[in-house]
């Protein structure tokens, strides 16, 4: 990932990490979204039933006839046997899909063109952003800086629910900052996901990589930061 990149990433973890409340880091990450892969007719978080958890304005029919109309009508997104959304194609063309009842009625009104929804099965949440005809189709890049939004927003909620400490997904993101100087950014990505209690199996899968590259990855972190274990890794503690 670009540098660039990478570094807006921490820049939205670290607002995010100061957040009191699920919403609030919620809409933390919406904006942070939304200034590193630019959407201009609209960002939300979803789960695996297509819900967007970061609104309150659905009622329970409202979002019932949404998730029934795009399990039946629109053939980018694949369910499982308990119909939650497990798989799509990232990129969404809405000028294919012509004069349809939902571009009628919502993709028209925002002038929907294209939009970029990936769906991570490991992933309970995922950010999805769309773009009007004023703006170019989604790329690569764009793709790559929103799998890794989607990775540190659902990091960050784990930690917060796990540990109960409002606090400490702010305090990780300084330690991340301050290692990043020494560390490659996927160095760095790996450190960020040491502050979740994720086994090295789920640390490869968040990041989609092998497991042996992420164990060499983890290895270079603590040989960089002369440490011999997460948690020193995390205090900032080397061994005595």
């Amino acid at each position: 990932m670009d540098e660039r990149v990478w570094k807006a990433v921490h820049e939205c973890v670290l607002e995010a990490g100061g957040a009191s409340t699920r919403s609030a880091l919620l809409a933390a990450f919406m904006a942070g979204t939304a200034r590193l892969v630019p959407c201009d007719a609209g960002v939300g978080v979803f789960d695996r039933e297509l819900r967007c958890v970061a609104c309150d304005g659905w009622d329970e029919r409202a979002r019932r006839d949404y998730n029934d109309y795009f399990r039946t009508r629109v053939p980018f997104i694949g369910y499982d046997e308990a119909l939650a959304a497990r798989s799509g194609r990232d990129v969404v063309p809405w000028l294919d899909y012509g004069e349809t009842e939902f571009m009628r009625d919502f993709g028209r009104g925002l002038d929907l063109a294209y939009g970029l929804s990936p769906f991570r099965p490991a992933l309970p949440l995922n950010i999805s952003v769309q773009r009007s005809r004023r703006g170019p189709s989604f790329g690569a890049s764009d793709c790559e800086a929103l799998d890794a939004l989607n990775a540190q927003l659902n990091n960050l909620l784990a930690v917060a629910e796990r540990l109960g400490r409002a606090d400490y997904a702010a305090w990780t993101a300084e330690r991340v900052r301050g290692a990043l100087p020494a560390l490659s950014p996927r160095e760095a990505a790996v450190l960020a996901l040491c502050a979740e209690p994720l086994t090295i199996g789920q640390v490869a899968s968040a990041l989609a990589i092998g497991r042996r590259t992420a164990e060499t990855h983890m290895a270079r972190v603590f040989e960089k930061l002369g440490v011999r274990s997460r948690r020193e890794a995390l205090d900032g503690d080397g061994p005595d």
